[in-house]
């Protein structure tokens, strides 16, 4: 069984297909109190032998110009 955690939805579809996989099936998860919910889907749990992916979506940009600089300072 490949370990298919972090990768982006469809690559783990990709790999799970050449792995001869059956039916899975996809949950999509976001916090409830998400206002933005775009995003690239990457796999952050599998279950039953990666029959059961839980999917969130997480954004490959960061817009640096809105972003606290202090946050992204060497500690």
């Amino acid at each position: 069984m490949t370990d298919i955690l972090g990768l982006p939805l469809e690559k783990a579809l990709d790999v799970l297909k050449q792995e001869g996989a059956g039916d899975i099936t996809i949950i999509r998860y976001a916090a409830p109190r998400a206002k933005d919910t775009r995003g690239t889907l990457r796999v952050v749990r599998a279950e039953k032998d990666n029959t059961v992916l839980t999917v969130c979506a997480f954004k490959d940009h960061i817009d640096m110009e809105n972003t606290d600089e202090a946050c992204l300072a060497d500690k």
